[in-house]
């Protein structure tokens, strides 16, 4: 990830903070299991990874954003796909 010293002028000052706090905030709605708000992050996300020039976070994130809205479509797949790989 670009440092912030590596920018020049307010985008970068305040898109990192903006970025770092919605990675957070989607790891632990992943963590719950909570698919709409995944879908719902991962919008903002991407316009911060893209305003970053982080264009390999921008599309693992638009990936992101796919995956969580086939679970939301497919809800009994994902169940099934979980209690394969969980104790």
């Amino acid at each position: 990830m670009n440092e912030v010293s590596d920018w020049s002028g307010d985008v970068a000052v305040s898109v990192v903070p903006d970025l770092e706090a919605l990675i957070t905030q989607i790891n632990g709605a992943l963590e719950q299991g909570d698919w709409a708000q995944v879908v719902a992050l991962t919008a903002p996300l991407h316009a911060c990874a893209s305003a970053l020039g982080e264009t390999q976070l921008a599309d693992l994130v638009q990936d992101l954003h796919w995956i969580a809205n086939d679970a939301l479509v497919n809800p009994l797949f994902v169940t099934s796909l979980l209690s394969e790989v969980r104790p």
